[in-house]
């Protein structure tokens, strides 16, 4: 049992419950608007990548990544020794981010929000990280 993924696939599902529509050109997000129930470009907002939402959405969308930020973070300070949920975050991560390929891991701690100074600064981060790093780079 990956309690990483299990987090992630949670938060995945409640971001995927927010109604959003792609569209990389302004004809393609009026096409879509009616899917959103808007009727103007004024009640959309933009997310980057062709992702938009309804504006009304987004404090929803704010308080839906301090809390899984929040989660995420009382995860790592749960796990005493960092060979459980630390260790499968890097993992998981690192292999998502093809450090077995590159042995580059700033994809991976980009998408952590962490930095090297963060990890080598904690011994139980440093302790995992490593030790994820040594799996995957065979």
């Amino acid at each position: 049992m990956n309690q990483y993924k299990e987090m992630i696939s949670r938060h995945d599902a409640e971001f995927n419950s927010i109604l959003k529509v792609f569209a990389f050109t302004e004809e393609g997000v009026e096409r879509n608007m009616k899917e959103l129930g808007v009727s103007s470009m004024d009640e959309l907002a933009h997310l980057g990548g062709g992702i938009y939402v309804r504006k009304m959405d987004i404090p929803r969308l704010g308080e839906m990544s301090t809390r899984f930020r929040r989660e995420q973070q009382e995860a790592i300070d749960a796990d005493k020794n960092g060979y459980s949920f630390v260790y499968q975050m890097f993992y998981t991560m690192l292999e998502g981010h093809d450090f077995c390929f590159t042995l580059d891991a700033e994809d991976a701690l980009e998408a952590l929000d962490m930095t090297i100074g963060d990890i080598e600064n904690n011994p139980k981060l440093k302790r995992a990280f490593e030790r994820a790093k040594r799996k995957l780079a065979w």
